[in-house]
């Protein structure tokens, strides 16, 4: 069996970003904790649906500014009922781009989860060490209980 290494890291516009998203996102089976700026990505929305149907437990913390857009795909998730919070007021932006799949790794980078970030010079890296989840966890879960509930 082939063994994953720790880090990974890709990058766009080569495509390998988004794809490995997507593949993290399909891979989640229980939790799926999303801090994003900004979501308008097609494929991304798609994979975070995909989730949701598996039931996949998933809470996405956004950009207020950047949720209530025309385009943005958080809007669709809470008329879904999805938990979804976004910033409170002690920050002006909420400018995080991760992903906390599963407790157990973690995507982070320069990219947003957008349509553009797919033809920008963008990155991601994975990481899977628990010292390192358990940091993100814990910011998420601070930003989550300072966010405001969102509804679209």
């Amino acid at each position: 069996m082939k063994r994953r290494s720790y880090v990974s890291c890709y990058f766009e516009p080569a495509g390998d970003a988004c794809e490995n998203i997507v593949g993290f996102i399909s891979r989640c089976e229980k939790r799926l904790d999303i801090c994003a700026y900004y979501l308008t990505s097609n494929a991304i929305t798609t994979a975070i649906a995909g989730a949701v149907k598996r039931k996949v437990k998933v809470r996405i913390l956004a950009d207020k500014t950047n949720s209530s857009s025309k385009g943005s795909d958080v809007i669709l998730f809470a008329q879904a009922d999805m938990p979804c919070k976004v910033n409170d007021k002690s920050v002006r932006y909420m400018h995080n781009k991760f992903m906390i799949g599963d407790k157990k790794a973690i995507i982070t980078g320069s990219f947003n989860f957008t349509k553009n970030a797919e033809r920008n010079a963008e990155n991601i890296v994975i990481v899977r060490l628990l010292k390192v989840v358990k940091e993100y966890q814990k910011e998420f879960n601070r930003l989550w209980e300072i966010g405001e509930a969102f509804s679209g």
